[in-house]
C-alpha cells in the first residue's frame, strides 16, 4: 500500500478543512508548490492534488494545478470539479498521471462509461460516503444510492482505480472508518484508495492488510499527528495496484 499526501488548494493556498467545511479552515499554507516539493523531498512518489474552489463551483485554481503538474517533482493524480472531457484531456496533456472523476460521473453513468472507454486505465472515480450512503456536488447531495451499489456498477469499467472518502471522518483525526473500507476492497475489481480521518500508522497497517492499495492522509501529516517522515518510510514507495 502507498500513502499519497492530500494537497488542497483554495484561493490559491494550501488548505486543510475540518469535514469539507469552508468555514472550519485548520491549514493554510502560501506555497502549495513548495508544499508538493516538500512532500516529494521526503519521500513520498505520489500526491492527490484537489482543487476545491473548482469541486464547489466557487472558482478555479487552474493555473496552479498546472504548475504543481508540471513542475515534476513527483507525480499527480487530480481531481476537483473535473466534469467534461476537455478538462480531463487537458489535466493528463499537462503531465497528470491519473484523472479523479466524482460528481458526473457519478451521477451521468453513460458519461462515465464514455470517458473511462477514451482514457482506459487513466480515470480514479472518486465516491464520498456518508453512513454508507454516497454524496456528491462537494458532499452537498445524497445521491441515495448504497456504496456497495456503486461499487459493483463500476467494476466493469476500466478505470485506474476507486477512491472511497469516509466523509464522516475527514479532517478530524478521529481515524479511519475500517469496517467501510474493508466492505469496499472485498467488493471492488480495481484497487481502492481510501480517505478520512487516517491518523496513525497502525491504521495504515490495518488498511493494508485490509487489501487497500492507497491512503490519502492530509490532516495527519500537516499537523503532525502522523510523522510524514517516517509514513514516507514504510509507506512512501509503490504504485496503486
Amino acid at each position: 500500500m502507498i500513502v499519497i499526501p492530500a494537497l488542497d488548494l483554495r484561493e490559491g493556498a494550501c488548505v486543510q478543512l475540518e469535514s469539507g467545511e469552508y468555514d472550519r479552515e485548520r491549514i493554510r499554507l502560501p506555497d502549495p508548490v513548495g508544499v508538493a516539493k516538500a512532500w516529494a523531498q521526503l519521500g513520498f512518489n505520489l500526491i492527490h492534488l484537489v482543487d476545491l474552489d473548482a469541486a464547489t463551483e466557487r472558482g478555479s485554481n487552474e493555473e496552479l494545478v498546472r504548475e504543481i503538474i508540471r513542475d515534476g517533482n513527483v507525480p499527480v493524480q487530480v481531481g476537483g470539479g473535473v466534469r467534461d472531457a476537455d478538462t480531463i484531456e487537458r489535466l493528463l496533456a499537462d503531465g497528470a498521471r491519473n484523472v479523479v472523476v466524482g460528481t458526473r460521473a457519478l451521477e451521468n453513468p453513460d458519461w462515465l462509461v464514455d470517458v473511462a472507454g477514451s482514457w482506459s486505465g487513466r480515470l480514479i472515480v472518486a465516491a464520498d460516503v456518508r453512513d454508507r450512503t454516497v454524496l456528491s456536488r462537494g458532499w452537498r447531495r445524497s445521491l441515495a444510492r448504497h456504496i456497495a451499489d456503486v461499487v459493483e456498477e463500476l467494476n466493469d469499467l476500466p478505470l485506474a482505480s476507486i477512491m472511497v472518502t469516509a466523509v464522516h471522518r475527514d479532517g478530524k483525526l478521529g481515524g479511519t472508518d475500517l469496517p467501510l473500507m474493508e466492505d469496499v476492497a472485498e467488493a471492488s475489481d480495481h484497487p481502492v484508495i481510501a480517505s478520512g480521518g487516517i491518523s496513525t500508522l497502525n491504521e495504515l497497517r490495518s488498511l493494508a492488510d485490509a487489501g487497500i492499495a492507497g491512503a490519502i492522509v492530509g490532516m495527519a501529516l500537516y499537523t503532525g499527528t502522523m510523522n510524514p517522515r517516517v509514513a514516507a518510510d514504510e509507506f512512501g514507495t509503490g504504485t496503486v495496484e
